[in-house]
């Protein structure tokens, strides 16, 4: 053998050898189609004229890191997505869309058209499988009625437990009736690196998207522009063990529970983002629910969203926009827009420690814009609240403290700076209970460089009906001596709140009037403008010209 085709045979083989690298390689990724009309399950899948035709055949299947599932636009799948293959950190299992028109749904309800009756009542009833959670009409949800004799009203059911049936008002032999029957239009168990994009998920029985772990954690998973609505309960869970993991651009509308929920997040990893999301009207069956709900989790960041109109209808505990319970360090929510909610706009509840809000603006809620408060001996401590604005809230500008007694220092070493809470209500701020650091429920608690606006009657509550009609008084409870808390005494003067501009105008005392919180950024992204902060969620500029419009949208 010459040396000519000695080197030949040896760059065969290093090209043999490179070319089964690449081929496992994320460049040699599969993708398939999905396509509800014109698939087929014996096609391989892997174009659009030989695409497969149901989920279960994708549920069926394997996948490697940075394979696509694709479903075609325009088409619905009443199935749930069971996501059985991981991806890696690097390349990650995509399922998104493909084709034009409207974004592929995944429908947890099945449509009823074997309808029997008039029964004696004049009702007409179906059998199901499955106990249902919901029923629509026409797509439009119907309200449950406790008793059969309740019946009365086309936009009612009544649900037949012992039966297995659901009963209606009125022959819907011309209309489109969908049943709950499946708890989850999309599952992601025990998987790691995936990626959903731009699918309807709707009417499910529970969640419409879950993802939790059984061991170890769930890291990777990534909603990127989906669509979740009229779930029974939340729009998305993330379960136990999650982390790493994000839920950005997405929307989230008349779910029965909660828009987004967040349950037991990891300590590990780099947290749960919730980013750039657009919540409204969730809270609309379930007890425990609202737009954003944080509980007992860790490093969970809730920014840039537009949160509103969440509803108290599932009951006492709905409503909230923002809502953090036994939440802990790494929690934070920035630059949120939140307003028009039933309740609370952010809310941080029992046996929380150092969660952070800051540069926010909630307005026109029912009851406080910003709410630190507890129960039943639950703390709450070492919360920074910074930079927020509150305004025309129908209670409260700001609360901190217990809604109850008995909880010895529970409410502690809470940090209130540089917010603007003014045109609330009833009080601009409300501090009882441990709030006004009375030494047996409370103690630490900080405020200072705050605007509560111009003084007037009772605009601050300092104790149990302890009501404060002047800084001067307030300041002599609650630091010793008038001016002591460097409160701004007088209107901030926004540019337009009534139509939600919360900038400054260039003669408000609370420009260069704040107090260093090391922080880098205003709510508009922009960074400090002259040698003090400011006070509210703005930083005074001249000509508006924002570095980073964070939340264009709304």
């Amino acid at each position: 053998m010459n040396t000519n085709e000695f080197v030949q045979k040896v760059q065969m083989a290093i090209l043999a050898v490179f070319s089964v690298l690449v081929m496992s390689s994320a460049g040699w990724a599969a993708t398939y189609y999905v396509d509800a009309t014109n698939g087929n399950d014996n096609n391989n899948g892997t174009s659009e004229v030989a695409s497969w035709k149901t989920i279960s055949k994708v549920n069926a299947s394997s996948f490697q890191p940075s394979d696509n599932i694709i479903f075609k636009r325009g088409e619905i799948w009443r199935e749930t997505l069971i996501v059985k293959s991981s991806g890696t950190f690097n390349n990650p299992i995509f399922f998104g869309a493909y084709g034009n028109g409207n974004d592929p749904i995944i429908n947890g309800s099945d449509i009823f058209s074997n309808w029997n009756g008039p029964d004696e009542n004049g009702h007409y009833y179906a059998s199901c499988f499955t106990q249902p959670g919901q029923v629509f009409r026409n797509n439009s949800r119907l309200t449950t009625v406790i008793n059969k004799a309740d019946l009365d009203l086309n936009s009612e059911w009544w649900n037949d437990t012992a039966n297995m049936r659901i009963y209606l008002y009125e022959n819907p032999v011309n209309d489109v009736i969908e049943v709950s029957q499946r708890k989850n239009c999309l599952l992601v168990y025990n998987q790691d690196y995936i990626t959903i994009k731009t699918i309807i998920f709707e009417k499910s029985n529970e969640f419409n998207i879950r993802v939790y772990s059984g061991y170890g954690t769930n890291d990777g998973i990534t909603l990127n522009t989906i669509t979740s609505r009229y779930s029974e309960n939340a729009g998305v869970r993330f379960g136990a063990k999650v982390s790493s993991s994000s839920v950005v651009g997405s929307t989230f509308y008349e779910n029965g529970g909660c828009g987004i929920f967040v349950l037991q997040s990891s300590n590990t990893g780099t947290g749960i983002i919730i980013a750039r999301n657009t919540t409204y009207k969730n809270g609309l069956l379930q007890t425990l629910a609202g737009g954003i709900y944080v509980y007992d989790s860790y490093k969970v960041i809730v920014e840039n969203n537009l949160v509103y109109e969440e509803s108290q209808n599932g009951g006492a505990h709905a409503g909230n926009g923002i809502w953090f319970d036994e939440s802990n360090n790494g929690c934070i929510a920035r630059y949120n827009l939140v307003r028009n909610n039933d309740k609370n706009g952010i809310f941080v509840e029992a046996m929380t420690n150092k969660v952070e809000i800051y540069y926010n603006i909630s307005y026109s809620n029912a009851k406080a814009g910003i709410s630190i408060s507890s129960s039943s001996n639950r703390p709450i401590q070492n919360h920074e609240i910074y930079n927020n604005v509150s305004f025309n809230n129908s209670r409260f500008g700001i609360v901190v403290g217990m809604v109850d007694f008995g909880c010895m220092d529970c409410v502690k070493n809470n940090i209130i700076k540089n917010n603007i809470a003014f045109g609330n209500l009833w009080r601009e701020l409300w501090a009882a209970n441990g709030g006004e650091n009375d030494g047996i429920n409370g103690s630490g608690n900080v405020y200072t460089n705050n605007c509560f606006g111009e003084e007037h009657s009772d605009f601050i509550l300092w104790g149990t009906n302890a009501f404060k009609s002047a800084y001067k008084d307030w300041e002599i409870s609650y630091c010793g001596s008038y001016l002591c808390s460097n409160s701004v005494e007088s209107d901030p003067l926004f540019n337009d709140a009534m139509n939600g501009d919360f900038r400054l105008k260039k003669n408000s005392q609370c420009i260069d009037n704040g107090t260093n919180v090391f922080l880098t950024e205003d709510y508009w992204g922009n960074g400090l403008l002259g040698s003090i902060w400011d006070i509210g969620a703005y930083e005074y500029q001249k000509i508006l010209s924002p570095k980073n419009l964070r939340i264009l949208k709304h």
